[in-house]
């Protein structure tokens, strides 16, 4: 895949892909938009002036990740009926140009889904939760007669991971390390957060013993960064 053209500010980041092959359906080339919701109208202003902009060529489909903090459904998205500080209006009108639908209220048009929860403690020792879906997908209706299914999944985040499905006949042959075009050592990073998660420090301890390290290959007692370190010392060419 080819990046034909980019994007990027503060809170968003726009690219235009194509392929020799079809990407999703019979479109060769596909345009994605990833958004941080801000939290001033302004900043979503300097957004929508954005998509203004950068327009793809006709028919291209659209896809739009977001974090909008905003929701779209204020009975449906949040889980006491509050309401956001920045209405579903202003996304709404900043998106507008690209005619986008929210895939998982296309498919599941009365279901809650959380993205984001928070639990708060009062002074007086009571508890208060809040939870919202501030982060989905949006697709062109082109996609839509592919479109398949729609996750969402925890992970070392704050917010859950939201994810979605295309049927695609026309995929091409996926690409091996063997053929020569796909690099074997690629820029890659750990998210912080994964420290704070035991299944992923005792995946790595139970990993790190069967590659070739510059060091002793016990883990047991090591410490994490360590472990980690070493790790990343054997993908160094």
């Amino acid at each position: 895949m080819a990046l034909v053209s980019h994007a990027l500010g503060l809170r968003w980041t726009y690219a235009l892909l194509t392929r020799t092959t079809p990407i999703l359906g019979t479109a060769y080339t596909i345009a994605v938009w990833s958004i941080h919701g801000p939290f001033d109208i302004v900043s979503w202003e300097d957004i929508a002036a954005e998509m203004r902009t950068h327009v793809p060529p006709p028919g291209t489909p659209i896809l739009i990740g977001a974090d909008w903090n905003s929701i779209p459904d204020p009975l449906l998205d949040p889980l006491t009926g509050s309401p956001t500080a920045i209405p579903w209006s202003t996304p709404a009108a900043a998106i507008a140009p690209t005619a986008t639908v929210d895939l998982f209220r296309l498919l599941r048009p009365d279901d809650v889904s959380w993205t984001f929860a928070r639990t708060t403690t009062r002074p007086d020792g009571s508890s208060h939760v809040s939870a919202r879906r501030l982060d989905s997908i949006w697709g062109s209706p082109d996609l839509l007669p592919l479109f398949q299914d729609t996750s969402v999944v925890s992970t070392s985040s704050d917010h859950r991971a939201v994810g979605v499905s295309f049927a695609n006949p026309f995929s091409a042959t996926p690409l091996t390390a063997a053929s020569g075009a796909i690099t074997p050592y690629r820029p890659w990073s750990l998210h912080p957060g994964l420290w704070n998660e035991p299944l992923f420090i005792s995946a790595l301890d139970h990993f790190a013993p069967t590659l070739p390290l510059p060091r002793p290959r016990s883990t047991v007692n090591r410490e994490p960064d360590t472990t980690w370190t070493a790790l990343e010392q054997s993908r160094t060419p």
